[in-house]
């Protein structure tokens, strides 16, 4: 299988990488021209994908009632 792995982590994908050889696209996946450009991406390199995991996700490591109100909004 070919695998594409994406994120904002530079250092996270590096790692990946070596680890598994996947390929690695810096992505914002609160960004929807981003998510457009790995789409596109995927499609031209790999001719589309056959299976999609998302497993993008934040949470600030503090009590949500300390959070601030963009950080929620972040974390929805």
């Amino acid at each position: 299988a070919a695998v594409v792995v994406a994120d904002l982590d530079i250092e996270a994908g590096a790692h990946t990488y070596q680890e598994t050889g996947a390929e690695f696209c810096v992505t914002d996946m609160t960004s929807e021209a981003e998510i457009c450009d790995l789409i596109a991406h995927v499609n031209d390199t790999r001719g589309g994908a056959d299976i999609l995991i998302n497993n993008a996700g934040i949470y600030p490591f503090k009590p949500a009632l300390q959070m601030s109100t963009e950080e929620w909004d972040r974390v929805q």
